[in-house]
């Protein structure tokens, strides 16, 4: 079923893709670069690239693409804020580029990690750090993260770059395609859950009061 998933996903990348005007496959070819940091530049430079196209097309003001770009990526005056007050962005998808960007900043900036890991450098962040850019990537459902905390974020640095490489697809998406933007967000979903290690067991049913009484008096 995972396999299924991730090939629906291809094909609706490789729609993105045509739809963002990348050259064909190139998006989903990201994935096969062999260094994170080149990696996690080109998806920034598409991320601000795509914005800016919209923004400018969205006022009908071609002139503007070069003001536009010029604009700092986060901020209340940023390109963000600028999609999200024009509805080109909501906050979800704000939230995963401001994930990606976070991440930029921290490893893309440093000379040292031009030949790094992006597995040992997302296992090697704290956990309140983990758990913030899960919550922006979106891959977690709120009932979901105390147990993803107590697990110790299983595999967080392995999934890391597919789990980045995704959320800012659906962030694209959402710029360019909302038929796209929502398939990609229900195939996310399902792989997330198929990915869990208890995918398949039933969620224990609470304890309550009715329940302890219920056994106790079963007791001789």
């Amino acid at each position: 079923m995972t396999v299924e998933i991730k090939l629906r996903i291809d094909e609706r990348i490789r729609e993105l893709n045509t739809a963002i005007g990348l050259p064909t496959g190139f998006y989903g070819r990201l994935l096969e670069e062999p260094s994170d940091w080149a990696f996690l530049i080109q998806l920034q430079v598409i991320a601000e690239a795509a914005i800016a196209q919209r923004v400018v097309r969205e006022i009908k003001q071609d002139k503007a693409f070069d003001h536009v770009s010029r604009l700092t990526f986060d901020g209340k005056t940023g390109k963000l804020q600028l999609a999200q007050t024009l509805d080109i962005l909501d906050a979800a998808g704000a939230d995963a580029l401001r994930a990606l960007a976070a991440c930029r900043n921290r490893f893309a900036h440093r000379i040292t990690h031009i030949d790094g890991s992006l597995e040992r450098f997302g296992a090697s962040l704290d956990a309140p750090t983990k758990l913030d850019l899960l919550r922006k990537m979106g891959v977690l459902r709120p009932e979901d993260e105390r147990q993803e905390q107590d697990a110790g974020f299983p595999q967080f640095g392995s999934k890391f770059r597919q789990r980045l490489w995704l959320s800012t697809a659906i962030a694209l998406a959402q710029i360019a395609d909302a038929e796209i933007h929502g398939q990609l967000l229900e195939l996310r979903r399902d792989l997330e859950r198929r990915q869990r290690p208890d995918a398949d067991a039933p969620r224990p049913t609470p304890r309550t009061l009715l329940d302890f009484y219920a056994k106790s008096d079963a007791q001789p």
